[in-house]
């Protein structure tokens, strides 16, 4: 489990980057 990664793809996926 990696937070920055999964973190990295939220802010894709809702596109709040």
């Amino acid at each position: 489990f990696v937070p920055l990664l999964v973190s990295k793809l939220v802010c894709v996926v809702t596109k709040k980057c």
